[in-house]
């Protein structure tokens, strides 16, 4: 089985995490796919950063939902780059091959809509067919499934314990969850898995379809080897 790399939001190894330069490299250089985080802002744009807050990976604080796009826009990451938008994010990978895994981060906050909002923006710019959907929410599957059944929906978990099969079975097509599940005939893209001998491990099981990883060039190489 052919095992697919994704950048766990972007390529944070080298770069800032969600940054542009993170994703423009990444799919410059080779990678199966790329891992990104969806929020909405007080006048209803779509930024891409992994928490709720902007306090940790910015120079700004507070809730993304309490400020507009505008005012966002004034902090900068690590690397200078304003917090990067949705759209600025699929004009970066729209001309590569790059799978697109974007997560609703409608677990806290559930910006009601969200879902409608991006995959119209996913449509617009002619990625649809290689974007997959995942949030640990099982609403906003539900909701995507009802706007643009073709598409991907992927559960994510944390943890040993799953939700009960009849809960989330109907939900995912792929499951993402932070260890395997030997007891679950169905594919699996494993996160977040930067630990060599974990990813020659991984590779080797039978339901394991991707790994999802902050080190993307060495999990590159480690399954260039595993192949020979």
């Amino acid at each position: 089985m052919s095992i697919q790399i994704f950048g766990h939001r972007g390529y944070p190894a080298r770069f800032p995490e969600n940054s542009l330069a993170g994703f423009r490299y990444a799919v410059s250089h080779g990678i199966d796919g790329v891992e990104t985080d969806v929020h909405r802002t007080a006048d209803g744009e779509l930024v891409i950063m992994h928490d709720e807050w902007i306090d940790r990976t910015s120079s700004g604080h507070g809730a993304i939902k309490d400020y507009t796009l505008a005012q966002l826009r004034e902090f900068h990451l690590a690397n200078g780059e304003p917090i990067p938008t949705f759209k600025a994010f699929l004009a970066a990978v729209a001309d590569s091959s790059a799978l697109l895994d974007i997560e609703f981060k409608t677990t806290r906050y559930r910006y009601e809509g969200l879902e409608a909002q991006v995959q119209a923006l996913v449509e617009q710019y002619g990625v649809a067919a290689r974007t997959v959907y995942c949030s640990f929410n099982p609403d906003s599957l539900v909701a995507i499934h009802a706007i643009a059944p073709q598409m991907q929906r992927c559960f994510l978990t944390e943890g040993t314990v799953l939700p009960s099969w009849g809960t989330i079975g109907p939900l995912t097509d792929v499951l993402h969850p932070d260890r395997y599940f030997d007891d679950l005939d169905l594919p699996q893209r494993v996160w977040t898995i930067d630990d060599p001998w974990q990813m020659r491990r991984l590779s080797l099981l039978p339901n394991v379809t991707g790994l999802i990883t902050n080190h993307f060039e060495e999990a590159q190489e480690i399954l260039r080897l595993e192949s020979r």
